[in-house]
């Protein structure tokens, strides 16, 4: 059984369990009060056999505690399920009938359930109160084919920044840049066209491509990526395009990209890396405009396709 299927069977316990303890109660409490029975919870009674399934069942939700929307959703429903079980056990005061020791035990065991149920919501929204946000692990990239095809487009992304700063532009890069980084790549930029020099990477190569982390952060999936590259670095002189003597250096070095897109958005696997649209495919090369020329579009808002937002060096 898959996971999905897991956690429906669970809820549909947990519903069975919060709708049929009402009449098994009362059937339990019209028996006592017909026949002269313990007033004690015993092994064999109906409260102690439901009391061990919620046990079992709490157990259980504990054991394949994850973050998963599925889960959240779960999760209020097992604390809503915990309030109607111990409001429905505090009835009797309310009423002023005799409240015996099962009752109070039944009591007991709600307000167990509904703290167990406070601390599973904290444990899936990764929040300190009840209310915020979910932070749920299903609005990041989770399958392999996913990861694959955003670690592919991280390396051809990363390739295509190099290569455009090597020879002083930023035509292909500005389509699928965030506006803050775009202008901080620019600012850098011109920064080196100032004192008359850029960067050139030459004979560049990618060794490694790793998720160094996954991140709900401002209402967008964020997947930081580390780089890992190869090549050799120098400064030319913008004018007679020579190099720099003493600006020459070949090793290893990494970098952190950062794509972010839009929960719900799945990776694309072509698009504004690429040069084109990732709704209706038209060619966006060296378009920095916010929407596409064909279809209107908003490209870079991380509806649907992920966006490269920041760059760090470590």
């Amino acid at each position: 059984m898959n996971k999905i299927g897991l956690f429906f069977l669970i809820s549909i316990l947990c519903v069975v369990f919060t709708v049929s303890f009402p009449a098994l109660s009362l059937a339990e409490e019209e028996v006592r009060s017909n026949t002269e029975v313990s007033q004690s919870i015993s092994k064999d009674s109906t409260t102690y056999k439901i009391l061990v399934g919620l046990t079992v069942l709490s157990l259980i939700i504990v054991a394949i505690a994850m973050r998963s929307m599925i889960f959240s959703l779960f999760a209020y429903l097992f604390m809503i399920s915990s309030f109607i079980w111990t409001i429905y056990s505090a009835i009797p005061l309310f009423n002023k009938k005799p409240f015996d020791s099962a009752d109070l035990v039944s009591v007991g065991a709600g307000i167990i359930l509904i703290i167990i149920s406070f601390v599973l919501l904290r444990f899936v929204n990764g929040t300190h109160s009840f209310g915020s946000s979910m932070k749920a692990d299903q609005e990041l990239p989770s399958s392999k084919n996913e990861l694959d095809t955003l670690l592919k487009r991280a390396k051809l992304a990363f390739m295509t920044v190099k290569k455009e700063l090597s020879q002083g532009k930023l035509d292909k890069t500005g389509a699928f840049t965030s506006d803050e980084l775009f202008e901080q790549l620019n600012i850098n930029l011109d920064g080196m066209k100032a004192e008359n020099y850029l960067i050139v990477y030459d004979d560049l190569r990618v060794k490694k491509c790793t998720v160094k982390k996954k991140a709900v952060e401002n209402h967008f999936n964020n997947l930081y990526i580390e780089i890992v590259a190869f090549g050799t670095r120098y400064k030319t002189n913008l004018e007679t395009k020579k190099i720099i003597e003493g600006s020459e250096v070949t090793g290893e070095f990494s970098e952190i990209y950062c794509l972010s897109r839009k929960a719900g958005c799945k990776a694309a696997t072509r698009g504004l890396i690429e040069g084109y649209c990732p709704r209706c495919g038209n060619p966006i090369k060296g378009n920095r405009s916010a929407n596409c020329s064909k279809c209107k579009n908003e490209l870079r808002t991380g509806e649907f396709d992920a966006v490269l937002t920041n760059i760090t060096y470590p």
